[in-house]
């Protein structure tokens, strides 16, 4: 990439971390995206500090910070939040947006499902908590089918359609890093929370 196109591209996106703001600084940032759509990209439970122990105390503190941040979104107008609804951070991200949209009629949830047979080898508490899911949002399948760049052509819809990533990424290789790079070069303003 041209170097003045890369520049131009970096001067138009912000780029925030929530954990180091304030709600204040918050509200200004949010306030400054033109665009009301958001999109999650997180980790899945293996690479959370918690792993698959939604009981434990690091966990719910997240859970409720997840909670005062798309709490804090909806007062500031975004409307629309897509998510791919894998496990880990996405649902976390869904069951938050759903809670909140029980009481504002005006907040949609857009599922960014790869392929029909996404939770096919999941276990069956998951894929209960994934249909629940499902049943209470607007699902579009990026793909009829699995292939081997489906996640890939979830994963760059969603940026594509959203004018904020928040992303919960450790800088751990993978599906949210390719997500992050993508969204970084498309320019979009990205909010970095820690798992």
């Amino acid at each position: 990439m041209d170097i003045a196109v890369q520049e131009n591209i970096f001067e138009k996106q912000n780029i925030a971390y929530f954990d180091d703001m304030g709600r204040e600084e918050l509200i200004s940032f949010l306030k400054s995206i033109k665009g009301k759509t958001i999109c999650f990209t997180g980790h899945r439970p293996s690479h959370l500090p918690w792993r698959y122990n939604e009981d434990c105390d690091m966990c719910k503190k997240f859970k409720q910070k997840l909670n005062a941040l798309i709490k804090t979104c909806i007062d500031c107008g975004f409307e629309t939040f897509i998510s791919g609804v894998a496990l880990g951070f996405d649902t976390f991200a869904c069951e938050s947006v759903l809670q909140f949209s029980k009481n504002n009629k005006t907040v949609e949830l857009m599922l960014a499902i790869p392929c029909k047979n996404q939770p096919e080898k999941w276990g069956e508490t998951d894929k209960k908590r994934y249909n629940d899911i499902l049943s209470r949002a607007n699902p579009v399948y990026v793909s009829t089918d699995y292939y081997s760049g489906c996640f890939i052509k979830r994963n760059h819809f969603m940026v594509d359609k959203a004018d904020l990533v928040i992303a919960c990424f450790n800088n751990l290789s993978g599906g949210t890093k390719s997500t992050v790079d993508y969204a970084l070069k498309k320019g979009k303003n990205i909010l970095f929370i820690k798992p």
